[in-house]
């Protein structure tokens, strides 16, 4: 049997059981260590892929399924236990053995996976450490296709949000639209918006958008919290930066500021420790933000989106954290080395899938988060199994779009707007004002899986 490429080292005992490893890309990218019986039965197997990277949850799985830039894993929560697996690779190693087709850029940094127009496409970030913009690739069975760039190297605010459209701040706010498929299923990118950044922010550091109630938000400096750091004598670099704004009606009404609130941030004793935020998601109704670093762990902020009123702090469980002395600052576990670090998923459920870079050790960290403190499972093992299949998915859409259900291996499909009640599902349905589509497979009986899809229809489109 061919070995894959990137084998780094084989080896025998005196039963006969081969043992063989490989990596990744780059040699600090992943390794995957494997034992194997002289009969080609595996025995184990040992996982150490991320570096510098998070995966990006896939809405069509309700986020069982993540991508990094070069693999993709599969997630068991079913019993709560956070286990996860190599489902695949995403490039042909044999047709393309150094890299994938089309390779540019970096293998680590963060993912974004987008279903668009029936199409899964992952925005993987250009850089790791840095952003850069993106670069977009389409799933063609396992494999990642490349089929389109946004690069921009002055910024670190990047951002797609649910209709596909790409975000940046470089000087400006720009934002190219997402309007479609061409002929080759690629992303039809042939418009650049611009808006002036609002004054409120002085250097922008981070900035998402969230299209269902059209608010932007921006986090970075202003004139009285400065990038400037007194304990180093110099700017600090690559962080949250200190304020956030929100704006609402930011597309489809007048932008307007709905607050500007102070961030966590305590420096004062020097250093590269402290209190210093390295990015912030918004999922849901919740604004997440998490350290660079802080003793002895890494935190996670959570706050209301509505008002900036403070929920919690999330914090990893003593069992992973470890016994770390980087640089000699501190010591546990956190260091978010990398633009967007972090990765937040809202499940149907209304669990909240949450994945964190830790670059001293070499890992992702993988927390669940449950609002009320029970999320109700949506049951079983078909959730990998059978995934149901809304398409088109999420979206901004200028026109009504035709819908169509599947879900593999199922016996029946349930729809519904409310989550309340339910009818069959028989044929496509034609959405005409924006609202949510529920759908929920049965198999044997027993309910598989949810999946949504969130539509906004517009009346006038930008």
């Amino acid at each position: 049997t061919k070995l894959e490429p990137r084998c780094s080292g084989i080896g025998t005992d005196l039963a006969g059981n081969l043992y063989f490893a490989w990596g990744d890309i780059a040699p600090v990218s992943g390794t995957d260590i494997r034992s194997v019986t002289p009969g080609g039965t595996q025995n184990w197997e040992i996982l150490g892929l991320p570096f510098s990277g998070v995966a990006g949850f896939d809405p069509a799985t309700d986020g069982m399924t993540a991508y990094y830039q070069t693999y993709a894993i599969a997630i068991d929560s079913m019993e709560r236990t956070g286990k996860w697996s190599l489902k695949s690779f995403t490039w042909d190693r044999n047709a393309n053995p150094t890299a994938p087709s089309g390779y540019i850029g970096s293998v680590n940094g963060y993912t974004i996976v987008r279903n668009l127009r029936g199409q899964k496409f992952i925005f993987g970030s250009e850089g790791a450490q840095t952003a850069g913009g993106f670069q977009i690739k389409r799933l063609d069975g396992q494999v990642l296709t490349p089929v389109d760039s946004v690069l921009d190297g002055n910024t670190f605010a990047w951002n797609v949000d649910d209709s596909g459209s790409v975000w940046w701040v470089d000087g400006k706010i720009y934002r190219k639209k997402f309007r479609g498929l061409d002929g080759s299923n690629k992303p039809i990118y042939n418009v650049i918006d611009s808006y002036t950044v609002p004054s409120a922010i002085g250097s922008v550091q981070c900035l998402k958008y969230d299209s269902i109630p059209d608010a932007l938000y921006l986090t970075g400096y202003d004139s009285i919290h400065t990038q400037y750091v007194p304990a180093l004598g110099q700017d600090e670099w690559g962080r949250a930066g200190k304020v956030i704004a929100k704006f609402s009606g930011f597309l489809r009404g007048t932008p307007t500021l709905v607050y500007k609130d102070t961030l966590p941030y305590d420096n004062s004793s020097g250093g590269w420790y402290g209190t210093s935020l390295k990015t912030v998601q918004i999922e849901g109704p919740y604004i997440f933000a998490v350290t660079c670093n802080a003793s002895p762990v890494e935190l996670i902020y959570v706050f209301n989106t509505s008002d900036m009123s403070f929920v919690g702090v999330i914090t990893p469980d003593a069992t992973i954290r470890g016994n770390i002395n980087f640089t000699g600052t501190y010591g546990g576990l956190g260091w978010v080395d990398m633009v967007d670090g972090m990765v937040v998923f809202k499940r149907v459920n209304g669990e909240y899938f949450i994945q964190v870079e830790e670059n001293v050790g070499n890992k992702s960290v993988f927390y669940h988060w449950c609002p009320g403190g029970t999320c109700v499972s949506t049951n079983g093992n078909g959730l990998i199994k059978n995934p149901v299949i809304i398409s088109p998915g999420t979206g901004i859409y200028c026109s009504t779009p035709t819908v169509t259900i599947t879900a593999s291996n199922s016996d029946s499909i349930l729809i519904s707007t409310d989550r309340t009640t339910w009818s069959k599902y028989t044929t496509s349905l034609v959405v005409s004002a924006s609202e949510n589509i529920y759908a929920k497979s049965y198999v044997g009986g027993v309910p598989a899986q949810i999946a949504v899809g969130n539509f906004t229809i517009l009346s006038v489109c930008h």
